[in-house]
């Protein structure tokens, strides 16, 4: 069985996957295992897995900022599962 997964949570994808694909600029920038995807020597490939905010990947907000953005706020892991998995009988 084969299911595709989109995610920006790298625990996550780190853990289900036994191969990925790392989208940017319009095409592929890396692939393969995720060993080899935590091997990678691609600096965006290094500063998107680890979470960085400073690397070749420009954002619009500093660290400081995405922490203390008022709309930026991390829901609590149980409320998003209870929104997703409903009891059945």
């Amino acid at each position: 069985m084969t299911a595709v997964v989109v995610s920006h949570d790298m625990t996550s994808a780190f853990r289900i996957a036994t191969r990925m694909i790392m989208l940017g600029h319009g095409g592929i920038v890396a692939q393969g295992t995720p060993d080899e995807i935590r091997a990678s020597s691609n600096p965006e490939v290094q500063q998107f897995i680890k979470g960085e905010p400073d690397g070749p990947i420009p954002l619009n907000l500093s660290q400081e900022e995405h922490e203390h953005h008022q709309h930026v706020k991390p829901r609590p892991f149980s409320r998003a599962r209870d929104r997703f998995h409903h009891k059945t009988g």
